[in-house]
C-alpha cells in the first residue's frame, strides 16, 4: 500500500510539472547581498556601523596587546620571582583576560543588535522593491541567487533591483 501511494504521488507530481512550468512564466534571480553592498543605503549603513564600533574595537585591541605584553614580561621575570608573586601576577593577568573576553562578547552582541536594527528596515524596503519590480515587469518568481544552483543568462535582475532599491532608499 505504501509503495502504491508513493507511485501515485510521484505520478501526480510528474503530471503537474507542465502546469507548474506554465504558471511560472518569468523567473528572475537577485543577489540581495550585492544589492546591499553596492547600494548607497547599504554602504552608508556599513560605514555607520564601522564608525560606531571602530573606537571600541581599537580599545579592545589595545587592551589585548597590553595583556600579551604583560604576559611576555611575566615570562621573562618569572624565574626570579617568588612563586607567590608569580601566582599573583598570573591571577591578575587572567582577570584582565577574562574581562577583555567579556567586553569583546558584549561589543559583538551590541554590534549584531545594531546591525539588525539598521538592516531590518532595509530588508523590508528590499522586499517591497522586489515585489514592485516583479509585478511591474511580469515576473512570477524572483529567487535569491545564492539559493539557486543554476540560472540561465538573462534571468539575473540584480542590477535593475539595485537601481530601484537606491531610488527607493533615497526617498526614505
Amino acid at each position: 500500500m505504501r509503495i502504491m501511494m508513493k507511485y501515485l504521488a510521484l505520478a501526480s507530481l510528474v503530471l503537474a510539472m507542465p502546469v507548474l512550468a506554465q504558471a511560472a512564466d518569468k523567473i528572475g534571480v537577485v543577489s540581495a547581498q550585492d544589492v546591499f553592498m553596492n547600494s548607497e543605503a547599504g554602504k552608508r549603513a556599513d560605514q555607520d556601523l564601522k564608525n560606531k564600533f571602530m573606537a571600541k574595537q581599537q580599545e579592545l585591541t589595545r587592551e589585548g596587546d597590553s595583556i600579551k605584553q604583560a604576559a611576555a614580561d611575566l615570562d621573562k621575570k618569572a624565574g626570579v620571582m617568588s612563586a607567590e608573586a608569580r601566582q599573583k601576577e598570573q591571577s591578575a593577568l587572567q582577570t584582565r583576560f577574562n574581562k577583555l573576553r567579556d567586553d569583546q562578547n558584549t561589543a559583538t552582541e551590541s554590534m549584531v543588535q545594531e546591525k539588525n536594527r539598521i538592516v531590518e528596515p532595509l530588508m523590508k524596503l528590499l522586499d517591497q522593491v522586489v515585489s514592485d519590480y516583479a509585478k511591474k515587469n511580469g515576473y512570477s518568481v524572483i529567487v535569491a541567487r545564492e539559493a539557486t544552483l543554476f540560472a540561465a543568462s538573462g534571468t539575473d535582475v540584480t542590477a535593475e533591483i539595485s537601481k530601484a532599491f537606491d531610488a527607493a532608499s533615497r526617498g526614505k
